[in-house]
């Protein structure tokens, strides 16, 4: 057995929270307890993850918040024809606790045109259900 693993996971874990917390402002309530899912931090990675899967530049973490909201499977429809909810999805219509997380738009802050963000929605097994930008 790898002992070494766990002891990588919790070193990455602390400095994803250093740089984290100097960067943001979190605005989210107080975290579920860890049987209920995936966490904070496993969300954002997740969100990061799934944007940089799809090639999408994202900068800088802006924000999270925890909300109940209604899966809209954005990012997921923007690529497919026919849409996502055509594919036999629709139990993914009922309102479900998702972390909101937006990034930053690299590629536009970098040409000095910030404010621009990517929105991604984790649910708290870890899946991507929805999200938005801003054009």
């Amino acid at each position: 057995m790898d002992r070494g693993a766990p002891i990588l996971l919790v070193a990455t874990s602390i400095l994803l929270i250093v740089a984290v917390s100097q960067s943001i402002q979190v605005t989210s309530p107080p975290e579920p307890p860890p049987e209920s899912g995936i966490g904070l931090f496993g969300a954002v990675e997740i969100g990061r993850s799934y944007l940089d899967s799809l090639n999408v530049n994202t900068g800088r973490l802006l924000s999270t918040t925890l909300e109940v909201r209604e899966p809209n499977l954005y990012w997921q429809n923007m690529l497919l024809y026919p849409p996502v909810h055509s594919f036999g999805f629709t139990d993914l219509q009922e309102p479900k606790l998702l972390y909101i997380i937006r990034f930053e738009q690299a590629d536009r802050a970098h040409m000095g045109d910030s404010g621009h963000f990517f929105e991604v929605w984790v649910d708290m097994s870890g899946r991507v259900l929805g999200g938005s930008q801003c054009k």
